[in-house]
């Protein structure tokens, strides 16, 4: 049989490349080295410091990378066998630590995977394997995890292992869906296990607003199902002024008294008006941050509690004389908003008459963005949902 001799050569580069099959500072570069091919007739032979060497037919130690019964080894200058990440005529390749094979498949190496061709090469890019797409790093080739993007703009997720996932998926605070069949994410519209769902373009689970598609509004909850069923703003509350009460004292401790006191008056200007108080309460929660006053536009001593008149930063906003009129108000302005019926008290709501009548009859509507009719109380987006959210803690005390 034939054997070649190598050169040793220390290769620069960072000591981090070893763990990514990379080049490391002390690398052994089996350069140029052509593989041989050696015969049963050859003596595998394990030396007192535990390396392992191979001898051919006249008893001398192989050296380089060396074909032996139709599998590839490495051997340095001394003949002792070489494992893990090593170059070979400028390549990186893997050889088994605990037998020395030239590993050519699956390569699991410092924490990363690996795919090697039929020569042992790394894989970069974009490929298939065994009917599934992978993508690993163009730099090292370790398998890319997580959720990943492919060139068609396709959305695939792979756990920490580097298994392809199907199903429900969580990254970070995002939930996906993956299809068993395509092992893609789904976007859009989706029934699954008999609910409806929506996921955007980027393959994320829309969660608490409403979406319109093809002129139907859907109502997307917490958990992201969807569903046709919209929050009217009038009626009677379903909340109680001690669910209200314990709400607030549970989320604001430090609450003022007098905040307690006017509670009952979002339920009694609401039922005048046939406004539901508990969604007036709501909005109020989240437009003084739970009666804290912390990063809103009014102040407790204005008795504005829905940033009424505050068109924009800077602007103070509304003032009233009492709580009271304060929450009438508020209840006036979202009846112009809900209804095109006439108030059943004398108007304190000097911006009444700039409300487009009945344009934003539900919750879910009160945010521009979510509204068909492009009119709403507030201009960010999931305004309505975020209510809803306070309305539904309030209804569990």
């Amino acid at each position: 049989m034939q054997h070649f001799p190598f050169w040793l050569a220390l290769a620069a580069g960072l000591g981090t490349a070893c763990l990514l099959g990379g080049v490391s500072a002390a690398a052994e570069d089996f350069s140029a080295v052509p593989v041989a091919t050696a015969t049963t007739q050859g003596t595998w032979e394990t030396r007192g410091d535990g390396s392992r060497c191979y001898y051919d037919a006249d008893g001398t130690p192989v050296t380089g990378e060396v074909t032996i019964d139709g599998t590839a080894y490495l051997f340095d200058y001394t003949g002792t066998q070489k494992t893990g990440w090593r170059t070979v005529d400028g390549e990186r390749r893997y050889y088994d630590p605990e037998t020395g094979e030239l590993v050519l498949g699956w390569v699991e190496s410092g924490g990363y995977r690996y795919y090697t061709d039929d020569s042992g090469l790394k894989e970069t890019g974009e490929q298939e394997i065994d009917g599934h797409r992978y993508s690993f790093s163009e730099t090292y080739g370790m398998q890319d995890t997580g959720i990943h993007a492919f060139s068609d703009g396709s959305l695939s997720y792979y756990n920490v292992e580097g298994e392809i996932q199907t199903g429900w998926q969580t990254d970070g605070s995002s939930s996906y869906y993956f299809s068993e069949d395509t092992e893609t994410a789904l976007l859009g519209l989706q029934e699954i296990d008999g609910a409806l769902y929506y996921f955007g373009e980027d393959g994320k689970l829309v969660r608490s607003r409403t979406v319109t598609l093809d002129g139907v509004v859907y109502r997307a909850d917490a958990s992201g199902r969807l569903t046709t069923e919209l929050t009217p703003i009038t009626g009677t509350a379903q909340a109680t002024a001690a669910q209200m009460t314990a709400y607030l004292r549970t989320v604001n401790p430090n609450v003022a008294q007098s905040v307690l006191d006017m509670i009952p008056c979002y339920l009694s200007e609401g039922a005048a008006e046939g406004i539901r108080g508990d969604i007036a309460f709501a909005q109020s929660c989240l437009e003084t941050g739970n009666f804290t006053f912390r990063g809103s536009a009014v102040t407790l001593e204005q008795n504005n509690f829905c940033g009424m008149g505050v068109t924009s930063n800077g602007v103070k906003g509304n003032s009233f004389a009492t709580p009271q009129l304060g929450i009438r108000a508020q209840i006036q302005h979202l009846k112009a908003y809900a209804s095109t019926a006439a108030l059943q008290q004398a108007c304190v709501d000097d911006r009444f008459r700039y409300v487009q009548r009945g344009c934003a009859p539900y919750v879910e509507w009160l945010g521009i963005p979510e509204n068909p009719n492009g009119r709403g109380w507030a201009g960010g987006a999931g305004y309505g949902a975020k209510i809803l959210r306070i309305l539904t803690a309030i209804l569990q005390m």
